[in-house]
């Protein structure tokens, strides 16, 4: 013990007052014996003093006994399976070294750490039990981890062992920071145990963008720890475009590949090298993207109602167009990026996945891709895109049920909730996908319309019953209690139970749609003429058919006969989509359909020069977003053609079709080519002018963008941002720094493997332009290194003041340390424990009076000694009382009077004496007075 030390003294100045109360009380107890007294005034004392140094907060420090050793290892899969034993090898040696104070535990690590080993004074490394992702190597997080197991009062230490080629976190910083703690950190040298022969694709490198039939070098980057040959192949977007044999050499080989594109587009190219000696084939793949430029390109998907006037009329105005259908619409975000613009022709929403329209609208916002879409039948709130991503990106808002033109509506959901129902699709039970296609029912009704929804199975379970939506959040609380009760889907009780509720609504719009199992829908009897009867009673049926089987055609004819509508649920994930798009159009809640001439309100490149248009038959009812500007409206002052800016791009809306549906007199109009050719290029992303070079070059788990202006002397700022879409489809935005004169360059993290998006942006000239560069990262980074970094090695022992310890001398790794540390231990629990020990003392001493000569006695007595004491007296006791003779009972009575004088015999003689109560002797002693008187 060095010094003690109190972490606030204050406390101690309590001492003065509590001194200062026992001089002052002790001449003023009385009934307390002196030596009693002066014993309680000192217990006393000694307790407020415990707890007065309590309150200050006391500290010893105790000089440390030992060293306690955390052993972090590398398990990822850079680690090659005999680096892996020789580590392992290394740990145990050291576990088995440790001395009889020491104690020794181990972390192992790779994506993640993962406690192995406790510390304990004695162990022995087994096979490792955790589990851990391989694919990644920590260190930073590794050694955070062991320096949190490390406990006080001995010296504490870290050993690594790895191969150093960390793809995340900063092991030196880390160990920095746990350095500047007195923890020691030392590094096992595995340098010269790399030796296995391994072949990995770096990088493929290719130019920023591109123009068609102009050849370029794509540069290929392979790392080799051996001198061997391979064959490398290269394919653009999965066809082959070279096949070479190539000589590697140990180390760096720069390959070069000549090809060119005959159009424009985003191309992918992968790179594939077949070494003749390698270890890990899983390193040999790289890709990369080009970007060819030509004349403006724009993808138009349409549906299934749809005809290609809009594409026509797209190609009349000079515009290149790709006509894709939802069954070929592009997947990926990658995929869109060859596009300038992407119109969606009265398509619904049931076409499209989740993931497909998260990647149209991150197109948009992250890159600057064009998005609109054109109205119809299938588009819109009919078309079911009330609540979808892409519904986010469009400048009109779908939410239009509380307008009071519309009808008042009644609506019975009654889904399927069978066993079948319990399945998952997409890692979600599909009854919860109807129940939140039922959720999004509910979004779309006014609070005063009338719902019903519930589950068939054995019987009908509503959850809601038949009532007012009211409360829109309550309302979607109760209908996502829908769920799997067992049995299968009745029919015709579900019908009828329908039939029943809906017979007693009063609204003007009355209507049931049921969700059933495509191959599990039994008891058919009367339905379909139960749903005959309700049409004629104006109340419609609808039927969603959840997957193929047997019973579709049933389903189908069931919809028929209802009046209503059928969809055929290939995955329940379109359930959402399918009920919106029913529940619009039975309410006719989304669609207009009167003749009109379009009012111009406002500027817009579409209708550049364009003074009047020709009259339009139908549209979509929608509402405005505030920030959206508004160029054509109805005659009722509905909007007609928005735009505004999302992110990066810039979206469209236009409410009416592109076909000889709503649209007769337009497709003829010699305006039709002119008008969607100016709105294609009023949303279409706008490059940079050649005013940036962008290049994105991939490392280890990261990737570095550097930007060049290409006039340096007159451009004196980097562009307005750097946004990178990752494979998860987020967004990230990168910080650039200047490098050098019109040079700047950023970081970011490129650790997934996919598709990563690099767009640069700049808002000069008021308008936003946007360049777009890529890259894939085929396989993690952890399989990118092939030797151990052991640069790194040393600066982490340097970082943490140990050493960098040879592999084959384990005992350096619990060796005893220089200069013993010492730990601050709190005194504070023992003093508290010290003051409960004596507060029954205290209290014992003023309320307890015993003899100390009996308690001295009492305590020399043996325990045998004093049982027997005891059984004497109480026989003596005992004995005592038998001998004594029994005292005669003294009746002691009143004195009234003197005693009388004895009568002569010639007297009268007193009546005889009888013995008897004391009642009767006073009543003798007063007849005797009263004869005396």
């Amino acid at each position: 013990m060095n010094w003690i030390r109190f972490q606030e003294p204050w406390w101690l100045l309590v001492l003065i007052p509590v001194a200062l109360g026992l001089w002052w009380s002790a001449p003023r107890i009385r009934g307390m014996a002196k030596g009693r007294k002066r014993v309680a005034l000192v217990v006393r004392g000694v307790l407020a003093t415990l707890l007065a140094l309590a309150l200050a907060s006391p500290q010893i420090r105790w000089r440390n006994e030992g060293v306690t050793t955390i052993f972090v290892m590398d398990v990822s899969d850079s680690m090659p399976e005999a680096l892996r034993d020789t580590a392992a090898k290394f740990v145990d040696s050291a576990f088995r070294k440790a001395g009889s104070k020491d104690k020794v535990g181990l972390v192992v690590f790779g994506r993640q750490p993962s406690v192995e080993l406790l510390p304990r004074s004695t162990a022995t490394l087994g096979a490792i039990r955790s589990v851990i992702d391989g694919s990644g190597s920590d260190v930073a997080s590794a050694v955070r981890l062991g320096s949190a197991l490390l406990q006080a009062g001995s010296d504490r230490r870290i050993v690594v062992l790895t191969d150093g080629n960390e793809t995340q976190g900063d092991a030196v910083e880390a160990v920095r920071a746990i350095a500047a703690d007195g923890v020691v950190v030392d590094a096992v040298d595995l340098k010269n145990l790399a030796t296995r022969e391994e072949v990995a694709v770096i990088s493929v490198e290719g130019p920023d963008q591109t123009r068609p039939d102009q050849p370029f070098d794509l540069r290929v980057v392979v790392d080799s720890t051996l001198e061997t040959t391979g064959i490398l192949t290269v394919d653009r977007d999965g066809v082959a475009v070279s096949s070479t044999r190539v000589k590697l050499q140990p180390g760096h080989n720069a390959l070069l590949v000549q090809d060119k594109v005959t159009g424009p587009g985003f191309y992918r190219y992968r790179a594939t090298l077949a070494a003749e000696k390698d270890t890990d084939p899983r390193n040999n793949v790289g890709m990369a993207f080009v970007s060819a430029k030509d004349r403006m390109r724009v993808m138009v998907v349409k549906g299934p109602t749809a005809d290609d006037s809009l594409a026509t009329a797209l190609e009349k105005g000079g515009i290149s167009v790709d006509r894709r259908t939802s069954a070929t619409m592009p997947n990926r975000p990658d995929q869109i990026q060859p596009y300038d613009a992407v119109f969606l022709n009265n398509v619904p929403a049931q076409e499209f996945t989740d993931a497909q329209m998260e990647a149209y609208r991150a197109a948009c916002r992250d890159t600057g891709v064009g998005l609109a879409m054109v109205g119809g039948e299938d588009s819109y709130l009919s078309g079911g895109w009330y609540g979808t991503s892409v519904a986010e990106a469009l400048p009109v808002d779908l939410d239009v049920r509380n307008r009071k033109t519309f009808p008042s509506t009644s609506l019975v959901i009654i889904a399927d909730a069978s066993g079948s129902m319990q399945m998952q699709e997409g890692g979600v039970e599909k009854i919860k996908l109807a129940a939140r296609a039922a959720a999004q029912t509910v979004r779309m009704l006014s609070a005063n319309d009338r719902l019903a929804v519930g589950g068939s199975s054995n019987g009908i379970e509503w959850v809601f019953p038949m009532g007012p939506v009211g409360d829109r959040k309550g309302a979607i609380d109760q209908v996502m209690r829908l769920k799997v009760n067992g049995g299968g889907i009745y029919i015709r009780p579900s019908i009828n139970k329908a039939r029943q509720v809906m017979e007693a609504e009063q609204t003007k719009v009355r209507h049931i749609l049921m969700i059933c199992d495509g191959d599990d829908s039994t008891d058919w009897d009367t339905a379909l003429d139960t749903a005959r009867i309700l049409f004629q009673q104006k109340i419609t049926t609808s039927v969603i058919a959840v997957g193929e089987g047997k019973n579709v055609p049933m389903l189908r004819s069931l919809a028929a006969a209802g009046g209503g509508q059928f969809f055929l649920a290939t995955k329940a994930g379109q359930l959402p989509a399918i009920v919106t798009q029913d529940t619009a159009v039975m309410a006719r809640s989304a669609i207009v359909e009167e003749p009109f001439y379009p009012k111009i309100v406002g500027f817009d490149d579409a209708i550049r020069g364009l003074d009047r248009t020709p009259a339009l038959l139908a549209y979509n009812l929608v509402d405005t977003r505030p920030t959206a500007r508004t160029s054509l409206v109805t005659h009722k002052e509905d909007p007609l053609l928005a735009t505004w800016q999302y992110g990066l791009g810039a979206s469209m809306a236009f409410m009416s079709d592109a076909q000889p549906k709503w649209a007769a007199q337009w497709v003829g109009w010699d305006g039709f080519s002119t008008f969607w050719s100016q709105a294609a290029r009023s949303i279409a992303r706008r490059g940079l002018s050649g005013k940036y070079s962008v290049q994105v070059t991939p490392g280890e788990g990261r990737a570095m963008v550097t930007v060049k202006a290409v006039d340096p002397g007159s451009e004196s700022r980097p562009p307005d941002g750097v946004t990178v879409s990752g494979p998860d489809g987020k967004a990230t935005q990168v910080t650039l720094k200047a490098v050098g004169p019109g040079e700047y360059q950023g970081s970011f993290d490129a650790a997934g493997m996919g598709s990563y998006i690099v767009a640069v942006s700049d808002k000069a000239d008021g308008q936003a332009r946007v360049s777009t560069s890529g890259f894939s990262v085929a396989y993690p980074p952890e399989y990118r290194s092939t030797m151990v970094n052991s640069p790194l090695l040393a600066q982490i022992a340097e970082s943490g003041q140990g050493e960098l310890i040879p592999v084959d001398k384990p005992d350096r790794a619990v060796r005893p340390t220089k200069n013993p540390g010492s730990t601050l231990v709190e005194v504070w629990p023992w003093l508290i424990g010290l003051s409960l020990l004596l507060l029954p003392l205290d209290v014992a001493v003023r309320r307890l009076t015993v003899s100390v000569f009996s308690l001295v006695r009492w305590k020399r007595l043996a325990p045998e000694q004093a049982v027997v004491l005891q059984t004497a007296s109480r026989l003596k006791a005992a004995k005592k009382r038998a001998v004594e003779p029994i005292a005669p009972t003294v009746e002691v009575k009143p004195r009234l009077e003197p005693p009388k004088p004895q009568p002569t015999p010639q007297s009268t003689p007193p009546p005889k004496k009888t013995e008897g109560s004391t009642a009767n002797r006073l009543l003798d002693a007063k007849k005797n007075r009263r004869d005396k008187l």
